[in-house]
C-alpha cells in the first residue's frame, strides 16, 4: 500500500512579476547571503512540496487568506508572503 502522504502533486508557485518583467523576489533573494539565500529558497521548496498543510514553525496564516514563509537563519527571521 503506497501512503498517500507521497503521492500529492506539487503545489504551483507562482512569483509576481512587474509590467516590466522584473521579478521582485529573484532580486531580493540574490542579494542575501548565499547561506540565508539557501534556508529561504528550501522554504519555498517546502511550500511547493506541502502546500497549504504547511504549518507553523515553518509557515503562518495572517488574514484575508494571505499566509507568510517563516525561514530562518541564525537570528535573522524571514518573511515571505503569499
Amino acid at each position: 500500500m503506497v501512503n498517500a502522504l507521497y503521492m500529492a502533486q506539487n503545489t504551483r508557485i507562482v512569483f509576481y512579476r512587474e509590467e516590466s518583467g522584473r521579478v521582485p523576489i529573484e532580486k531580493w533573494l540574490t542579494d542575501l547571503p548565499r547561506r540565508h539565500y539557501a534556508k529561504c529558497l528550501s522554504s519555498i521548496r517546502r511550500l511547493r512540496r506541502l502546500g497549504h498543510s504547511l504549518r507553523h514553525p515553518h509557515a503562518h496564516t495572517l488574514k484575508n487568506g494571505i499566509c507568510e514563509l517563516r525561514p530562518r537563519y541564525g537570528r535573522v527571521r524571514y518573511r515571505i508572503l503569499y
